[in-house]
């Protein structure tokens, strides 16, 4: 099956429309507006990602801690016992 070199322009004429139409219907200025909004996301994102990590950590030390001192206790007890 030979496709009529024609219809293949027509075609490509019909993508490239598109792509045209595409790029007139979102002028440049809301663009700008998405793109500062795309990095306020993003900005905010990492900020959210830094706050929780710090939180994990403090957990984590929190539960270390923790252990260390029922550790102490422990020998302690064994310590009077002794």
């Amino acid at each position: 099956m030979m496709t009529h070199p024609t219809n293949l322009k027509a075609l490509e004429n019909e993508k490239t429309n598109e792509i045209d139409y595409g790029i007139d219907s979102q002028t440049s200025v809301p663009t700008q507006q998405q793109q500062q909004q795309q990095e306020q996301q993003q900005e905010q994102q990492q900020q959210q990602q830094q706050e929780q990590q710090q939180q994990q950590q403090q957990e984590q030390q929190q539960q270390e801690q923790q252990q260390q001192q029922e550790q102490q206790q422990e020998q302690q007890q064994q310590q009077k016992q002794e």
